[in-house]
């Protein structure tokens, strides 16, 4: 085949036994494979001699397998013969997974240079089978992020999902990222919940039946990605066996306040959650399109005021602060209680009190941390 000449130039970038490979390609076809002689060699005993190519087909850049015994794979998903590919797309040879971009909007760079993982942003590149074996393994990893009272005391964690096998990154907007062009957001979600509540009641004390003070136990705050929403069955059925699983567990169930304008579905929701015990909470209020008659027609038992309520409440305008106080009372007199997110001042936090938000959460009250961090902390009391 003769060579064609690009107009601009492709980069394949990934990561080759821990380092950073950069490939420039200028011309086409752009072979890949073990053998020395070709456009980008890879050393490792999974790629074939001549895994696949990069050929132009109709004017689009477009990737082939080359009869590769482990296999090509674009975005996750296994390629099949050829199949044309995009800025952004992640290309994977057996065991390897490349980045593609167009270098004209990058900063150039040699051809094949390697450069020390420290040295350079990858740019949330992460590697597609180590999602794979995290969830075949049952391997999630989760942080606790403490919500407290303005008195300092912890009423419960959010749990917040990390990334645990080497190639992943530790970003969960990453590892969404990745799920959601496999596939795998759902459960990938549903592993964070049970790992969060596996945890939870390995480290902390849940008192049953609760103690006959003012103080609700401690509450345990999971997460849900947006398109669980349109599985309610499949979700209450993962949350039913969490709760068989953990009946001892106070758990409360974060949606995105984007969910509750469908308000059938949400009372579909808010009815099974009911029936296995389990409380909700509307996450990121005021950032989308949550009405304050939705608002009441469901009656969550928490609301959280996105940080862009909260940023710099203490420095508010007469009328912004008046507009905080107006909202924040009036979700209380539903029975609602207000968490104030993404605090990291005392001057905010002063400034939540004043308004009258019922707990708090944020870098002023509390990193994420490990469950046995967030047990000695709970165990520690108010500083």
């Amino acid at each position: 085949m003769t060579p064609i000449e690009l107009a601009f130039e492709w980069l394949l970038e990934g990561l080759v036994a821990k380092r950073l490979v950069r490939a420039r390609v200028r011309k086409l076809p752009f072979v890949v494979g073990r053998r020395p002689e070709l456009d980008l060699t890879l050393d490792s005993p999974r790629v074939s001699q001549r895994h696949a190519e990069l050929v132009l087909i109709d004017g689009q850049l477009t990737v082939r397998d080359l009869g590769s015994t482990n296999g090509t794979f674009i975005n996750g998903e296994r390629l099949i013969g050829e199949r044309s590919v995009v800025e952004g797309d992640r290309v994977q040879f057996a065991d390897l997974v490349f980045q593609l971009s167009r270098l004209e909007t990058i900063q150039p760079v040699e051809v094949s240079q390697t450069l020390a993982l420290g040295e350079v942003d990858l740019g949330g590149l992460i590697d597609p089978s180590g999602l794979r074996e995290l969830l075949r393994e049952d391997v999630a990893q989760v942080a606790y992020q403490p919500l407290v009272r303005p008195t300092g005391h912890i009423m419960g964690f959010e749990v917040l999902g990390r990334g645990s096998i080497e190639g992943l990154a530790s970003s969960v907007g990453d590892l969404f990222r990745l799920a959601e062009q496999m596939n795998m957001e759902i459960p990938l979600s549903e592993a964070f919940r049970r790992r969060g509540a596996e945890e939870a009641r390995k480290h902390f004390h849940f008192p049953t039946p609760s103690p006959p003070d003012a103080q609700a136990p401690l509450r345990i705050f999971l997460n849900t990605h947006p398109a669980e929403l349109g599985d309610l069955d499949g979700l209450l059925r993962s949350l039913d066996v969490l709760r068989t699983a953990h009946p001892e567990v106070p758990l409360v169930l974060e949606i995105h306040e984007a969910a509750v304008t469908d308000s059938v579905r949400l009372h579909q929701l808010r009815q099974g959650l009911r029936d296995l015990g389990v409380r909700i909470a509307f996450d990121d209020f005021g950032t989308g399109q949550t009405r304050l008659l939705e608002l009441a027609d469901v009656q969550p038992e928490y609301l959280k005021f996105d940080v862009v309520w909260i940023r710099d409440i203490h420095q508010a305008s007469p009328q912004r602060r008046e507009m905080i106080d107006t909202m924040v009372r009036m979700v209380r007199d539903m029975r609602i209680e207000t968490i104030a997110e993404g605090i990291e001042t005392r001057e905010e936090a002063d400034a939540c009190t004043a308004v009258g938000f019922t707990y708090f959460q944020g870098y002023f009250c509390g990193r994420p941390m490990p469950a046995n961090k967030a047990a000695a902390l709970l165990a520690a009391g108010p500083a």
